[in-house]
């Protein structure tokens, strides 16, 4: 995987990443598994706002387990 250090805060970032504008299924545990799936190919990028309805639960869920 290729990453991109983010100017100003230096962190890396995976140049793909999981955008949340179209969910990809109205199971919260289907868009769990599609969360750590990408965390397994090492993906950090996920884009996520209040407007696309539930992602930022769904995202904090698959997370919650492994902040690292």
């Amino acid at each position: 995987m290729k990453f991109r250090k983010l100017e100003g805060i230096g962190f890396d970032v995976s140049f793909i990443g999981r955008g949340y504008a179209q969910p990809g299924s109205p199971s919260t545990e289907y868009d769990v598994e599609i969360v750590w799936r990408a965390v397994v190919l090492v993906v950090n990028y996920f884009d996520t706002a209040r407007v696309y309805w539930d992602s930022e639960f769904k995202v904090s869920l698959a997370l919650a387990e492994n902040r690292e």
